[in-house]
């Protein structure tokens, strides 16, 4: 199984990434595995992101999916935001309405 991982970082960049999408069943297995093959210094975040559909089970469903990222280097890894901060009423966030203060009132 970390044939294709290490694949994977023979061939990467310095500066490269790699992204797994993984459900909550084996996340843990696959943070082992990019831990052996990248080193557990150059892993950088598991993002969570909600699934769409209908979800069944017997007990809690699982809600959301997992994407692990690990870097080739973290020290050299490029990132590039996915998106730019917006305040209630600016340009661009006319939409939005401020429902707390900074002291969490409202």
């Amino acid at each position: 199984m970390s044939a294709r991982p290490s694949a994977a970082c023979a061939w990467l960049h310095e500066s490269g990434s790699v992204f797994v999408q993984i459900s909550d069943e084996n996340v843990h297995f696959v943070r082992c595995l990019m831990d052996n093959v990248f080193g557990c210094k150059n892993f950088i975040a598991i993002i969570s992101f909600d699934k769409t559909g209908l979800q069944e089970s017997t007990l809690i469903p699982s809600v959301c999916d997992y994407i692990v990222w690990y870097g080739k280097n973290k020290k050299t890894i490029k990132y590039h935001e996915l998106s730019t901060p917006k305040e209630p009423g600016e340009k661009g966030a006319t939409g939005y309405t401020l429902r707390f203060n900074q002291l969490g009132a409202q």
